[in-house]
């Protein structure tokens, strides 16, 4: 006998593959199961650790944020946590690969009350003294567990991060001689974002020493919401927030003016394993400081509650030879934060009626050519292949993009109950297509079903501008190629009926020929084609049962070179209105998608900073001006602004300005704090009509030293230049020819509105290129010409390297002046 099909209706379109089990799409959590529980923590030291010699202990402070969820409105029996605990375990390597181990530590922290992210601890982990034999850095490994205990017992979550413990400098015992911390904004301790934001992280190093430093560094990034474990063998009760698999859903970094300033940092292909990680060199002169700047970005479909872990690490050399190393982190949560980018939300809700149950796969967003969106592509949390029944009535989630998308695909199993129209239990495959989505258009679409002529697959095309609906009968163009043999088994015992018929291995059958409770599975463990599974009946020959559980059910789903019939062509009101027959509709059960752009997003300002110098090094007597360009990141034009925030040592210029001023940031000596100190301040910057606000750090520390010893290959006064390269030593003997003598540009003109590469090559008098000499570069205007360095000393071969770009308001005879001492070059603009 035929059995009746019910089919699901609703609008999205992508060219990926639908009810994808892949477990390497960004953000892309597993299923929260009845009564889901997950944990994870995230582990960061903020800032290095003085190693003050072996005869004393050292402290190290953990940082951790602790993250546990349970929910309990599906199920009244999901019970709340009784206990909570961190356990801490410290490894490190010392020189000839000798492993020390101290820990592990477990100590009892407080019980989660509510789910989500719980509050900050800081542990103090103690190294007992005379563990490593001599005053030399050390970087260790911390393992960090997180258990919370249930009555029916435990899930933990584990992960590591770095420390390095750092020598002290020679100028004061109670500092490490290279110090490195994360320059904390807004007094978070941890940084918060929404989905598809953007931020920056600011790292301050210090460079403790009466001698040069030059470090590689690395910044790296890590994804901790992954699965937990449990002390309940195969607890069906564990859900992940991000994807399990390692080396995957990690957000985005880049440098911090690698690219056009504030622009947003382009996502990896979802489909791809991603190990972000940047990285770079920098020189920091005796007792100087300097600031690296990281952008970052989360995914814009994360869940709430994913977490990146973000370190850097520095490893060189001091000028002496000395090794050299400093690390620092901090952790990235995504939640309900205060917006940074201005992008668009995308809610993608699904509400059951009792006639309904309905598994709902994810959906794949694009554009208008039908290209998935990586930023807004694959839904996580709820809405990841769930169940919707009565229980719970709707089901909602929400993307952000920057990128409105305007097609969209999804694939559904349905199991509706339609009692009038005598339809009872049935099932079906379907997937759906959608186009010409608009940000102020919801959609939604009732469940369809189609109660005759037992086709077992329909594909739903639905153009929404112009209002076109085609269906297609997708049974009659799809193949299903038998794993195994099967057989006519009536009781479901494993036996064939001794008079049933029977189908060999490879027998290819129509899908339209098969009837049944089966579901259409795409690619997973154990089978590498889409298959098809459950219990069907072909040409109302059956019941056949599954033969093949574990891989591939009864075998290969595959198109045929049939074009697939269709079924019905028209308007979606009028289907709605007059559905032809044999078609069903349940109006209370549906799937809704809003699409919400902030209002002149595309023109909305979304602040941002392009610095000449975050940081600063002074001689006790100098006087200095710092200078910040504030931008709209979205077309790099100036923007109004409103600035506070002075702090002690700086005063600000103006507290506000129009389009085209730049914040100008008054140094005053006396006021920072002696070295070998640092002075921080901060200054929050902001637009009534921009998205969020910019907190700029500025780093300040005096050098301690008004000249420059001319003999000890030292920069003794901080101001970059050592020795005879300095001038305070061009009345000294020792300092003598050769001298600098020409600069020389490369290009010698720059294209109006192109960022530009140009080389300035610093010379002496024998001709030969001179390291270390420390050019500056000021522009003949202000906004209209951007110059970033401002500053920069030349490398081995005397080469420098700045950007240029002139503006649409650079006048034709604009320039930019480069100079080393007396000496200058010039580029100007193309005519």
């Amino acid at each position: 006998m035929k059995r009746v099909k019910i089919f699901v209706v609703i609008f999205i379109i992508g060219l990926q593959v639908i009810f994808s089990n892949a477990k390497v799409f960004a953000c892309m959590g597993t299923p929260c199961p009845d009564c889901c529980r997950t944990v994870w923590v995230a582990k960061f030291t903020p800032t290095v650790v003085l190693f003050p010699g072996t005869g004393v202990p050292i402290t190290v402070p953990i940082s951790l944020v602790p993250f546990a969820s349970w929910i309990t409105s599906q199920n009244l029996n999901c019970t709340s946590p009784t206990s909570a605990s961190v356990t801490l375990t410290l490894t490190c390597t010392t020189a000839g690969g000798a492993v020390t181990t101290i820990g592990p530590i477990t100590t009892t922290v407080a019980t989660p009350g509510a789910p989500g992210v719980q509050p900050l601890i800081t542990l103090p982990f103690t190294i007992p003294a005379g563990t490593f034999p001599a005053l030399t850095p050390q970087i260790c490994t911390v393992v960090g567990t997180y258990t919370v205990n249930f009555p029916d017992g435990s899930i933990s979550g584990t992960g590591d991060t770095v420390v390095c413990l750092v020598p002290p400098s020679p100028e004061d015992p109670n500092i490490p001689e290279l110090n490195m911390e994360r320059v904390v904004m807004n007094n978070e301790e941890f940084i918060t974002c929404k989905k598809g934001d953007q931020g920056t992280l600011f790292y301050s190093i210090e460079n403790n020493r009466r001698e040069s430093v030059t470090l590689n560094f690395t910044a790296k990034t890590n994804q901790v919401a992954r699965m937990p474990t449990s002390s309940v063998p195969n607890d069906p009760t564990l859900f992940a927030i991000s994807d399990p698999d390692d080396n995957t859903d990690n957000f985005p970094i880049s440098i911090s003016g690698s690219g056009n300033p504030g622009e947003l940092i382009d996502l990896p292909d979802p489909l791809n394993n991603d190990n972000s990680e940047v990285s770079g060199t920098i020189t920091i002169p005796s007792m100087g400081v300097h600031v690296i700047a990281i952008d970052f970005r989360s995914w814009g479909m994360c869940a709430n509650g994913s977490c990146s872990e973000k370190t850097i690490k520095l490893e060189g050399e001091f000028a002496s030879g000395d090794p050299a190393l400093a690390c620092a982190g901090t952790a990235i949560v995504v939640g309900d934060a205060p917006t940074k980018s201005a992008l668009c939300d995308v809610d993608d809700s699904v509400k059951s009626s009792a006639n309904a149950n309905v598994d709902w796969s994810i959906a794949e967003f694009g554009d208008e050519n039908g290209l998935f969106i990586a930023s807004s592509t694959f839904f996580n949390g709820q809405m990841t292949s769930q169940n919707v029944g009565n229980i719970p009535p709707q089901v909602s989630e929400t993307i952000r993009t920057d990128i409105p998308p305007t097609t969209v695909r999804w694939g559904a199993n349905a199991a509706v109950n339609f009692p009038a129209a005598g339809i009872v239990g049935q099932n079906a495959v379907m997937s759906v297509n959608a186009s010409g989505l608009s940000p102020d258009l919801p959609c939604s679409v009732p469940i369809i079903g189609f109660g005759q002529g037992g086709e077992s697959n329909l594909q739903i095309d639905y153009n929404m501008g112009a209002d076109s609906l085609t269906i297609f009968d997708m049974g009659n163009s799809q193949t299903v190629t038998l794993d195994k043999e099967i057989f006519v088994d009536s009781d479901g015992d494993g036996n064939p009926d001794p008079s049933g018929s029977s189908f060999p291995e490879g027998e290819k059958f129509a899908l339209g020929q098969i009837e049944g409770d089966f579901r259409i599975v795409d690619p997973e463990e154990g089978c590498d084609c889409t298959h098809l599974h459950g219990v069907i009946f072909i040409d109302g020959v059956g019941p056949f049962f599954d033969p093949n559980q574990l891989g591939c059910g009864f075998g290969c789903v595959e198109a045929s070179t049939a074009l697939p019939p269709e079924i019905f062509t028209g308007s979606f009101a009028g289907f709605i209105n007059d559905p032809p027959a044999g078609f069903h509709i349940d109006n209370d059960t549906c799937r809704t998608i809003n699409i919400t752009c902030p209002p002149g997003s595309a023109d909305q300002p979304v602040l941002t900073i392009d610095p000449r110098t975050f940081a600063a090094t002074l001689n006790n007597n100098d006087t200095r001006s710092l200078e910040f360009e504030v931008l709209n990141s979205r077309n790099q034009q100036n923007v109004s602004w409103n600035a506070s925030g002075s702090d002690t040592g700086i005063t600000l210029g103006s507290s506000s300005g129009e389009a085209g001023t730049d914040l100008i940031v008054d140094v005053d000596p006396s006021q920072i704090l002696p070295f070998p100190a640092t002075t921080h301040a901060l200054i929050e910057v902001t637009n009534d009509s921009a998205v969020g606000e910019i907190f700029l750090p500025v780093i300040l520390r005096s050098t301690g030293i008004d000249g420059e010893e001319c003999s000890n290959g030292i920069d003794d006064d901080g101001d970059g230049k050592i020795d005879c390269d300095d001038e305070d030593c061009s009345d000294n003997p020792d300092c003598g020819e050769p001298a600098l003598e020409s600069l020389t540009t490369d290009p010698a003109e720059v294209d109006t509105f192109r960022l530009t590469k140009v080389t300035i090559k610093a010379v002496d008098s024998l001709g030969n290129g001179m390291e270390g000499v420390l050019i500056e570069a000021a522009a003949s205007e202000g906004p209209a010409i951007r110059v970033f360095p401002d500053s920069v000393s030349t490398d081995s071969s005397g080469n420098a390297v700045f950007r240029v770009r002139f503006g649409i308001r650079a006048d034709e005879d604009s320039s930019v002046v480069f100079t080393a001492g007396s000496v200058s070059a010039t580029i100007k603009k193309s005519k």
